[in-house]
């Protein structure tokens, strides 16, 4: 700034320093702004952690999956299909933003023992499109689960052996209701279990 002044007037001077100044305060806003934001996210990954069951909060277990596993959510708009998979990301050890693949159509993300391959099919028309892309050789995954949202929209590429998950509004708008379903030779006494664990969590809520 001094080097610029040297040869400028006063007032050029002014207005030099004036532009300057509004820089580097905008400079300090932006920033202020993104470690806001990154600070947002962060929450919002912590608070996803867990998921809404008839009014109360749920924590999801890292040994409720395998390798192998393909979970279909079913539901409609804002349900919470989303929430869900990311209670499970947290679950596997999953850091950082979990967002839904809208328009990616798949995300995959890095657990402690195996990856979440998350996948979003809104936006397809038919399986075709799905085998063009070739997305279906993760469904299942050698190296980790698949959670499935929109699956009705490929529903010839969805294996029968999965566990279907289908999300409702409660009756009070607020809470979700969860039904889940093997498919398949999908192991029903694995459900039997997270059935007898949430019943637990309801009688043991601070355990």
């Amino acid at each position: 700034v001094l080097a610029v002044v040297e040869n400028e007037s006063f007032a050029d001077v002014i207005i030099i320093l004036f532009v300057v100044i509004v820089n580097a305060v905008l400079g300090v806003y932006q920033e202020s702004k993104a470690e806001k934001a990154i600070e947002a996210l962060q929450q919002m990954a912590a608070a996803t952690s867990k998921v809404l069951r008839d009014g109360q909060t749920v924590t999801i277990r890292s040994e409720d999956l395998v390798v192998g596993d393909v979970v279909l959510l079913t539901g409609e708009m804002g349900a919470g299909k989303s929430v869900l998979t990311r209670a499970a990301a947290r679950a596997m050890g999953v850091e950082g933003p979990v967002p839904s693949p809208t328009f990616t159509i798949l995300n995959i993300h890095e657990g402690r023992a195996m990856r979440l391959y998350h996948f979003d099919l809104y936006r397809l028309s038919d399986a075709d499109e799905l085998y063009g892309m070739g997305l279906d050789e993760y469904i299942p995954a050698e190296d980790g689960v698949s959670f499935i949202e929109w699956p009705q929209m490929a529903q010839e590429a969805m294996p029968e052996d999965a566990l279907h998950v289908h999300i409702a509004y409660a009756e009070d708008g607020a809470a979700r209701v969860a039904t889940l379903e093997a498919g398949g030779t999908f192991d029903e006494a694995r459900i039997d279990e997270i059935k007898r664990r949430l019943e637990a969590d309801d009688e043991h809520p601070d355990d």
